[in-house]
Formats: C-alpha cells, structure tokens, sequence
C-alpha cells in the first residue's frame, strides 16, 4: 500500500528471487515513482514490514532505511 496513491503491485519472476534485495528494490522504485510523478516525498516515511526475519528485518533492509534517512532526510 502506498499511501495517498493506492495499491502498487510489483511483480518478480520466481527466479528473481525474494529475500532482502527485493524489499529494498520495491521501497526504491516506489519513491523514484513519487519523484517522477512531482509528488513531494516529505519528512516521513513509514515503512511496514512483516515478520519474516529472513526477508525483511535484517542488517540489508535496514542499513538501506538508514541510508534514506540520511540522504532524504527522513525521520
């Protein structure tokens, strides 16, 4: 879910794989859309992950949520 957009589906072939690489992809593409559409990215961003430790809670998922932080200013 995107928020004030909608829904936004991405879809990876299985050989593509999941895992914490995907993740990142996704939360990327989805802010180079709201760039690309002249949306304003604020001062905020929600990120809402599930439980799977393997796929989304992990040093890559979250050394890219710091890496946000600091380039976009996020809190």
């Amino acid at each position: 879910m995107d928020a004030g957009v909608g829904t936004r589906v991405y879809i990876a072939h299985e050989a593509v794989g999941g895992g914490p690489n995907l993740v990142c992809t996704v939360i990327y593409l989805t802010l180079l859309e709201h760039v690309k559409a002249g949306r304003p990215l604020g001062t905020r961003l929600h990120v809402q992950l599930d439980n799977t430790c393997g796929e989304n809670k992990c040093v890559t998922v979250i050394a890219m949520v710091a890496w946000l932080i600091s380039v976009f200013s996020f809190h």
